[in-house]
C-alpha cells in the first residue's frame, strides 16, 4: 500500500501537470483563434467597401458615357447654323452674278445666335428676299426649311458695290456745257449713294449744268440738262416733210428748247404757230 503512493502522487503531479500544461497551451490557442475571427471578418468589411466602391466608380462612367450620347444625340439632332449662313450667302452670289474675280461686290453674311435649335432640315433649305427687301446695302435673306419640319428665317447681310463713277474735275458754273476735261473718274460704293451717277463719259458730253457743282462732286442726271440748241426769240427752219415732199419755211422760235424736244415756233410769213420738234441740224420739224 505504501509503495502505491508515490505512484499515486506521480500521477497525480502528471495529472496536474498536464492540466497547467494544457491551460498554458490551450490559452494562447483560443486567444489566438479570436483575433484571427476578428481579423477575417475585417477582410470582409473592406472587401465589400471595395465593391461598393467599384459600383458607384461603375454607376458614374456609365451615367457620364449616357450623358456623352446624349449630348451627341442633342447635336445631332439639331441644324447647324453655319449651313444656314452659307446657304445665305450662296443665294446672294448666284442673284447678284459675283464671281470669284468680282472686286466690285463685297458680300457680309451678318452672325445668327449659336443657341438656335432649329431641327435638321433634310430636303433642302430655300432662299430669297423678303417682300420690299435690298438688293444692295443693308438686306436680308429669308431662308425656309423645305421639309420634313417647318421652320423659318431671316439671316442679315451686307451687300456693298462698288464703281468708278464721274465727278467734277473743277468748279463747274452754272449752264455750262460740259467737255471731257471736265470730268474724272472717281471709285465709290454706290450701294450707299442715295443719287444717281453716271459711268460713261458721253452720257454726261455735250450735257449743260442746272446749277453750279463742286470740285469731286458725284454728277448725276438732277445736276445735268440737254444743251439748249434752240433759244427763244431765235431765228430758226421750218421744215415740213411728207413723203418726197419737203417744204422749208423761216420762222421765229417762241421758246428755248433742246434736242428732240417740242417747242412752239411762228412761221415769218403767215404769222401762224405752229409746235415742232427740234432736230440735231436745228431746224424745227412739223407736220406738214
Amino acid at each position: 500500500m505504501n509503495q502505491r503512493r508515490p505512484t499515486s502522487g506521480l500521477a497525480a503531479a502528471s495529472s496536474e501537470t498536464l492540466i497547467h500544461s494544457h491551460n498554458r497551451v490551450g490559452a494562447p490557442f483560443f486567444r489566438g483563434g479570436g483575433t484571427q475571427r476578428r481579423a477575417l471578418s475585417a477582410s470582409k468589411i473592406d472587401s465589400s467597401a471595395d465593391v461598393r466602391t467599384n459600383q458607384r466608380l461603375l454607376r458614374g462612367v456609365a451615367l457620364l458615357f449616357a450623358l456623352v450620347l446624349l449630348s451627341t444625340s442633342v447635336r445631332a439632332e439639331v441644324h447647324p447654323v453655319g449651313e444656314i449662313r452659307q446657304a445665305a450667302e450662296q443665294f446672294l452670289i448666284q442673284e447678284l452674278g459675283v464671281t470669284d474675280s468680282e472686286k466690285d461686290v463685297s458680300i457680309e453674311i451678318g452672325q445668327l445666335d449659336n443657341r438656335l435649335r432649329l431641327a435638321p432640315c433634310t430636303d433642302g433649305l430655300e432662299a430669297r428676299f423678303p417682300p420690299g427687301g435690298r438688293r444692295d446695302g443693308n438686306t436680308a435673306v429669308h431662308i425656309q426649311c423645305a421639309g420634313p419640319v417647318t421652320w423659318q428665317l431671316y439671316v442679315p447681310a451686307t451687300v456693298e458695290r462698288y464703281a468708278q463713277v464721274l465727278v467734277a474735275n473743277r468748279t463747274l458754273p452754272r449752264q455750262h456745257t460740259l467737255s471731257a476735261g471736265d470730268l474724272r473718274f472717281q471709285r465709290i460704293e454706290t450701294s450707299r449713294h442715295a443719287g444717281s451717277y453716271h459711268e460713261e463719259k458721253d452720257a454726261l458730253i455735250g450735257q449743260q449744268t442746272r446749277r453750279s457743282i463742286r470740285p469731286g462732286q458725284i454728277i448725276g442726271t438732277q445736276h445735268v440738262s440737254p444743251r439748249e440748241i434752240i433759244s427763244r426769240g431765235q431765228r430758226v427752219t421750218i421744215l415740213a416733210e411728207s413723203g418726197s415732199i419737203a417744204i422749208r419755211m423761216q420762222g421765229e422760235a417762241l421758246e428755248n428748247g433742246t434736242l428732240g424736244e417740242r417747242i412752239r415756233v411762228k412761221n415769218a410769213s403767215s404769222g401762224r404757230v405752229v409746235e415742232g420738234e427740234i432736230q440735231a441740224s436745228g431746224h424745227i420739224r412739223v407736220a406738214l
